[in-house]
């Protein structure tokens, strides 16, 4: 009789473990799926659409450090290093907006972040 309970605790025990592992791999599998939406869905902002779509004659450039204090914290806490990566990379995919960001003297590389305002322009934030 002890050994059938010690037989039945075992395999109740490794199906216990079996269980958690499962949901592990579930968990990691749905986390998983949940970077890549995420991403996806940054992919295609209104404001990554708008960059792609820019003929670079609709924009204006601000630097954080002339906005008030909570602008430009609100600019800095919003933009992950992730997300300010896709920008640089959207605008540099776009000739004619990096054309018009030299001529003001602006490099891809300054721009900390970047919305798309109400009426459809962008505005860009430096340093």
């Amino acid at each position: 009789m002890r050994n059938s309970l010690t037989a039945i605790g075992a395999m109740t025990f490794a199906a216990l473990i079996t269980t958690v592992g499962s949901a592990e791999v579930a968990n990691a599998k749905m986390t998983k799926q949940a970077e890549a939406a995420t991403s996806s869905m940054s992919a295609t902002s209104p404001t990554d659409a708008a960059i792609r779509a820019s003929n670079g004659a609709d924009f204006l450039v601000v630097g954080v450090s002339s906005l008030p204090k909570a602008e430009a914290a609100f600019i800095k806490e919003t933009s992950s290093e992730s997300q300010l990566k896709a920008i640089q990379a959207t605008i540099s995919a776009n000739p004619m907006l990096v054309k018009k960001l030299t001529a003001q003297n602006v490099e891809v590389k300054e721009i900390t972040g970047a919305t798309k305002a109400a009426d459809g322009s962008l505005v860009f934030y430096t340093m």
